[in-house]
């Protein structure tokens, strides 16, 4: 049972069916996107001007994907003959907290001019329940990987 209201509202509002699949997920949208006006992480790094300090929140911890990995877990699920029923999640082996992840990507984007600082807030995380729990062995597998890839991970291979 979840341990916090937002929690519970969320596995409220998800029904889980053995004829579909609702796939959760968290993600770090195109990370070579040059669409005009994406409002994406990655997006506003690249835009801010050169030497912008900025205050990134150093909680909760994230653990999402890339927009590639989700594109090829979709792709697969899609060819494949095993249709996953359920609520699953979709997400990489390590966390991060959005401080973390902003430093990282400023680094993929070679934005070693921005000035990043860390800002403590306290937010409430979800906690997952066992049967939310994804087989990621099924998944990662099926897009090619023997392992759960990180973020880092992930990120590393995007432009790759």
């Amino acid at each position: 049972m979840p341990t916090t209201a937002y929690g519970l509202t969320k596995m409220l509002g998800e029904f889980s069916s053995k004829s579909s699949l609702l796939l959760r997920f968290s993600m770090v949208a195109a990370l070579n996107s040059s669409l005009p006006n994406d409002k994406n992480l990655s997006s506003r790094i690249i835009t801010l001007p050169r030497g912008a300090e900025i205050s990134v929140s150093s909680e909760p911890n994230w653990n999402g994907v890339t927009v590639n990995a989700l594109v090829n877990l979709i792709t697969q699920l899609s060819l494949s003959d095993e249709r996953p029923t359920g609520v699953r999640h979709f997400f990489s082996s390590s966390t991060l907290s959005k401080f973390e992840l902003v430093k990282l990507l400023s680094q993929h984007y070679s934005r070693h001019d921005l000035q990043i600082f860390p800002q403590n807030k306290r937010s409430q995380n979800s906690e997952l329940t066992t049967e939310h729990q994804l087989d990621h062995d099924t998944f990662w597998g099926l897009i090619g990987h023997n392992n759960v890839p990180s973020i880092k991970d992930l990120i590393m291979r995007a432009n790759g």
